[in-house]
C-alpha cells in the first residue's frame, strides 16, 4: 500500500536471492504516481491498482486472502486489513508522523494537515479492528537543506506539507532563513507491526 512509484517494490525484489518470486499487488492513492508505478513494476509482473481509503475505497481483495499488508506513508484503514488479512496475516505499516516537518508551517503559516496521524491512534485502531499489535515505535530525527533551492524543490515535491505555499508570499521569510545558514527540518515516523490471531 503506497507504492509510491514502485521504486521499494522493485528494490525489495532484487534483494530476493533464492530464485522465489512472491505474488503481489501494489496499491496507490496519489494519481500523479500511478501510472509511473505501473510502468516501473510491469516489467517484474507486479500489478498496480489505484486505491484511496481517505475516499472510503474498500480494499480490492477477497477477506481472509493475504498473508502480508505493507502499508508506507499510505492511510491505513484498519479495519479493511482486518478483513482482507487471513489468520496469521502480518501486517507491516511505517508511516509519517502528523507532527512531521513542523518548522515549515512555523516558517511558512498554514495548520497541520494530518494531525490524527500518530502511533497511538493507528495503534488504537488495528486493536479496535481485531489485530494484534507486535511491534509499536516512534522516530525523530532530522533532514537538513544546503540552500532554499534545495528547500524549495523539496516543498514543490510535497506540497502537502504547506497546502498553497507561494514563493511571492514568503520573501522575507525567506531571505531570513537564506541569512540563517543551513535549514533543518525535524523528521517524525513511526512503525507498528502486528497480525491478525488465529
Amino acid at each position: 500500500m503506497g507504492t509510491g512509484g514502485g521504486e521499494r517494490v522493485l528494490r525489495l525484489l532484487s534483494q530476493l536471492t533464492d530464485g522465489t518470486r512472491p505474488h503481489l499487488i501494489a496499491t496507490e492513492a496519489w494519481e500523479p504516481n500511478v501510472p509511473v508505478a505501473r510502468k516501473n513494476l510491469a516489467a517484474v509482473g507486479v500489478e498496480v491498482v489505484e486505491y484511496d481509503a481517505d475516499a472510503g475505497d474498500a480494499l480490492p481483495f477477497d477477506d481472509d486472502s493475504l498473508d502480508l499488508i505493507m502499508c508506507r506513508h499510505e492511510t491505513l484503514d484498519a479495519a479493511e486489513v482486518a478483513r482482507t488479512l487471513a489468520p496469521g496475516g502480518v501486517i507491516l505499516s511505517q508511516q509519517v508522523d502528523g507532527r512531521d516537518a513542523q518548522e515549515l508551517r512555523d516558517w511558512f503559516g498554514g495548520e497541520q494537515q494530518y494531525l490524527d496521524i500518530r502511533l497511538n491512534t493507528e495503534r488504537e485502531a488495528v486493536v479496535r479492528a481485531g489485530l494484534a499489535v507486535d511491534v509499536a515505535e516512534e522516530w525523530a530525527g532530522f533532514m537538513g537543506f544546503a540552500d532554499l533551492e534545495a528547500l524549495m524543490t523539496y516543498m514543490a515535491l510535497v506540497p502537502w506539507d504547506v497546502p498553497g505555499f507561494q514563493i511571492d508570499d514568503h520573501l522575507e521569510t525567506l531571505q531570513e532563513l537564506d541569512r540563517s545558514g543551513p535549514l533543518r527540518i525535524t523528521q517524525r515516523r513511526y512503525r507498528l507491526y502486528g497480525h491478525k490471531p488465529y
